[in-house]
């Protein structure tokens, strides 16, 4: 014979034959069975952050479920480890990832760990017209109550229209700051090339002073002048004269230390000329 389920096939306590027993407060057995399909133990939803949604009897097994807050690591159900915070639109599913609310006819207009979608109110039901539809982040917004909610069709090309109104808004702004910005280049340009200009007539007046003789103290002192003068006004002609005089230098120095190692190292048949050559170096 078969034993009903929530029932194990025991033997008599003295040996002799077999008997119906129960499934202890722990276990169950939800099938009807014969000897040796002996009773299961229930789940422990005792873990961590963890509950029983179902204690369970002798013929089901309990069913756990995770703390607020909290989802199951995986199909097994042993572990809950905490949610990630979801957008507007979603809420927690069961294993941690963000459900969307709009295919559920709910929406969530916040943001978190813990939330979830709440329904979306039904403007029909109330006899109004539904003047703007959810997108998942809001609830719909109803509008005032009408006879005959086929009028509401009416209503709805206004949402159109109002886009077309935002299409055109957003043209303008557009159009005006691309203008804004050409002319911001022109000026710059502008600025740039009447700089080049001022450069340009600086150095031809140099080349035509200086040519054919070369610079006397006063042209020296006069070049300086307008170097700095120049250069406190451009910051690029400023950093060009740096580089400028950095190169020059380091050129003349390595040009100097290689003049030198060749006459230290060239033959001198005078005495005292390794003296004359560091002491001319060296002033």
């Amino acid at each position: 014979m078969f034993l009903l389920s929530g029932h194990e096939l025991s033997r008599c306590p003295k040996g002799e034959g077999y008997y119906c027993k129960q499934c202890g407060r722990d276990s169950f057995q939800p099938n009807e069975n014969w000897w040796g399909d002996n009773c299961r133990y229930r789940k422990r939803c005792d873990r961590q952050n963890m509950r029983y949604a179902d204690i369970g009897s002798t013929i089901r097994d309990a069913v756990c479920a995770c703390m607020q807050g909290y989802h199951f690591l995986g199909e097994d159900q042993r572990f809950c480890i905490p949610n990630e915070d979801c957008p507007k639109g979603k809420e927690p599913g069961i294993y941690g990832q963000c459900e969307d609310c709009l295919p559920k006819h709910m929406y969530s207009d916040t943001v978190g760990a813990t939330k979830k979608c709440k329904p979306l109110t039904n403007c029909e039901k109330q006899h109004r017209c539904t003047a703007s539809p959810s997108d998942g982040t809001m609830d719909n917004v109803c509008g005032p109550v009408v006879k005959d909610l086929e009028t509401c069709e009416a209503l709805r090309p206004h949402s159109s229209s109002s886009f077309t109104v935002y299409a055109i808004a957003g043209g303008v702004a557009g159009g005006v700051t691309l203008l804004l910005l050409l002319l911001l280049l022109l000026f710059f340009l502008k600025r740039r090339s009447t700089l080049r200009r001022e450069r340009w007539g600086m150095k031809s007046h140099d080349k035509e002073k200086g040519r054919g003789r070369g610079l006397n103290d006063n042209d020296k002192e006069e070049l300086r002048l307008a170097l700095l003068k120049e250069s406190d006004r451009d910051p690029a002609l400023c950093k060009k004269v740096l580089q400028t005089t950095r190169s020059f230098v380091e050129e003349r120095i390595e040009r100097q230390i290689w003049h030198l190692a060749q006459e230290l190292f060239r033959v001198h048949p005078k005495q005292g000329q390794f003296e004359r050559i560091v002491k001319k170096y060296k002033g």
